[in-house]
């Protein structure tokens, strides 16, 4: 064993990590940055914070408590995981888009797709109420209360309140029917095994538990716990193509259709509200600029890049994708009072990484 060579080896990797830290750490801009994202305070509260630039870490930290194994609850990023989860049993032939809800649960209503649920366009009925407006949430109904015997079912056989593809309504039931009918497209033997035959083992992730609900459905809408280093992970495959390790995860396609709006936001008059600024497309949120009743285009955050993809979670976890830096930002907390103010996180960390890659 040639032991010199080795230790060159590994200590090239350490420079070159060094190097890329030092590149984004070292600008006049990230001490603010870094102390305003752990700031301790009745608003916010940061687990972790991780940056990967070129599919390596460059900056990581983590509040007392916390460590890079530590498993956190990620909320509604679950969501955007499922959705890539989805785009693999679509690519495998085991669902297909145009696939009716109805099909799965037949007293669901008509006309609504896979597709429609994975960009959150179903029509269905719905109340997005969590814990400080809790009177009439589906949510709260869904997950604590009488119905989390079966989520999905639920969900599925709510009324349907608009024409799909008419109208965003975000919805965490939505994303538990997609899971139940993965269930039942699949048989209950197969389906418990899939996420990870077909996603987490191929990544190498192994630090990971997703709850299920007594049907036996993955909670889809939020109940999925990974390591911030595995989150890193998963959002870069979207700047490697889908592949890890030169082996091809998500297909490429669904990636770039995942970063495209679906065709109901680039319409002006839509309605801005349920969709706070953002567009969305296969559970994923994007900063795509869009068009506004005035004529002019505006992305939810303007410090961001338009074509920045984000997955997001109660209580102030996040993933950013930045595709042109080839960048990967993971957030988690625990902003019990209110969420971090988003606009000055990516506002301050833009202009560290604009100063170190001038």
């Amino acid at each position: 064993m040639n032991t010199k060579l080795i230790t060159a080896s590994l200590l090239a990797v350490f420079l070159s990590c060094s190097a890329l830290a030092q590149n984004i750490t070292k600008a006049p801009a990230w001490q603010a940055f870094e102390s305003f994202a752990f700031s301790r305070d009745d608003v916010h509260l940061t687990n972790s914070l991780l940056v990967y630039k070129d599919g390596k870490i460059a900056f990581e930290r983590y509040r007392e408590g916390f460590k890079a194994s530590t498993k956190q609850q990620i909320w509604s990023m679950t969501k955007s995981i499922t959705g890539l989860i989805i785009g693999k049993a679509i690519s495998e032939n085991i669902l297909k888009l145009d696939d009716p809800v109805q099909k799965y649960y037949p007293q669901a209503p008509k006309g609504i797709t896979v597709a429609h649920l994975l960009d959150m366009v179903s029509g269905y009925e719905w109340n997005e109420g969590y814990e400080y407006s809790p009177v009439g949430s589906d949510v709260i109904a869904m997950l604590y209360t009488k119905n989390y015997d079966d989520m999905a079912k639920f969900a599925a056989t709510k009324k349907q309140a608009q024409e799909p593809a008419s109208q965003f309504m975000y919805s965490s039931g939505t994303s538990n029917i997609l899971m139940g009918v993965l269930s039942k497209a699949m048989g209950p033997g197969d389906y418990a095994s899939y996420p990870w035959r077909s996603f987490f083992d191929p990544l190498e992730i192994k630090n990971v538990t997703w709850e299920r609900d007594h049907k036996g459905t993955f909670v889809a809408s939020s109940y999925l716990y990974l390591t911030a280093r595995d989150l890193a992970k998963i959002a870069q495959l979207f700047l490697s193509a889908g592949k890890y390790n030169n082996k091809q995860i998500i297909p490429a396609q669904w990636l770039i259709d995942s970063a495209k709006p679906n065709p109901y936001f680039l319409n002006p008059s839509r309605d801005l509200k349920p969709s706070e600024g953002f567009a969305y497309s296969k559970h994923w949120w994007l900063n795509t600029a869009l068009p506004q009743p005035d004529g002019s285009l505006k992305s939810r955050y303007p410090s961001l890049p338009a074509n920045a993809v984000l997955a997001l979670g109660h209580w102030g976890q996040m993933i950013v994708i930045l595709p042109d830096q080839k960048t990967v930002i993971v957030r988690t907390g625990q902003d019990k009072g209110k969420r971090m103010n988003r606009d000055e996180f990516f506002s301050r960390f833009m202009q560290a990484y604009e100063q170190a890659h001038p």
